[in-house]
């Protein structure tokens, strides 16, 4: 059941799950389940272990408690002699972006929150959902994001029949 919870279930599986009531956490141990992953400069499938290590990710709320995964991560060795890149961590695109703290989902949650209410706003919605966070990261969420552009407002001035020969200007 927990399973279903997770970010990616096809991707990530579900080793244990510790509830912490005093401090109101549950901590999922979750690992990746891919056999082999491609090397991000030659794209060769990778299929030897190098090593692994823990990322740490915070997740939505369930309820009142704050959820922390313990992703178990794979260092793969690339196959191609050529190429450049020896070593490299499996990447986890529908989970979380490289180097990030908080898993997709989360962040794309705070940005929806700043875009619609702002940093101080936004703190106050977050803090009644359970996600601690702080105006300035909000805002921080927002610079980062791409934005498709806007096109140039263009300055129009008509004559109605109405106004009997009167100017009406416009922004279009």
């Amino acid at each position: 059941m927990l399973a279903h919870l997770l970010p990616n279930a096809t991707t990530l599986c579900l080793t244990a799950c510790h509830v912490d009531t005093t401090s109101a956490q549950i901590t999922l141990l979750v690992r990746s389940t891919q056999a082999s992953v491609p090397c991000p400069l030659c794209a060769l499938p990778a299929r030897r272990i190098h090593s692994r290590y823990t990322r740490t990710l915070a997740d939505l709320p369930w309820a009142e408690y704050r959820v922390c995964l313990q992703l178990r991560v794979r260092k793969w060795f690339c196959r191609n002699r050529s190429c450049r890149r020896r070593i490299f961590t499996e990447p986890l695109p529908t989970v979380a972006a490289p180097w990030a703290r908080r898993t997709l989902r989360l962040a794309q949650r705070l940005v929806a929150v700043a875009l619609a209410l702002g940093g101080k706003a936004g703190v106050s919605l977050s803090q009644r959902w359970g996600l601690a966070v702080s105006r300035n990261t909000l805002l921080r969420l927002l610079r980062r994001q791409q934005f498709p552009p806007m096109r140039p407002m263009s300055y129009v001035t008509m004559m109605s029949e109405e106004s009997a020969g009167d100017l009406t200007s416009i922004w279009l």
